[in-house]
């Protein structure tokens, strides 16, 4: 990581929602380094995507976002079912 490294934590946790049925979720937008970004959550199959959208282009091409996502997914008793990190 360089000295002109930006990072942030985007957490959104999504409820009640099954798996096996085809569905999309939208997280809260919210603000990082002066930028709207959101998150996407889709369901197939028992499947799960995500997506992390920055909602506003910079207008520069000299940026780039790497991004690391944490996914974990909880059974109504609360047990773990799954996680990809």
């Amino acid at each position: 990581m360089t000295n002109d490294e930006k990072n942030f934590v985007y957490k959104q946790v999504f409820t009640g929602f099954p798996l096996r049925e085809r569905q999309s979720y939208c997280g809260k937008k919210e603000s990082h380094f002066s930028f709207p970004w959101r998150i996407y959550l889709y369901t197939d199959q028992g499947l799960v995507y995500t997506q992390l959208q920055c909602l506003k282009f910079a207008g520069s091409d000299d940026w780039f976002v790497d991004a690391h996502v944490q996914v974990y997914v909880f059974g109504k008793s609360g047990e773990e079912l799954a996680s990809r990190k």
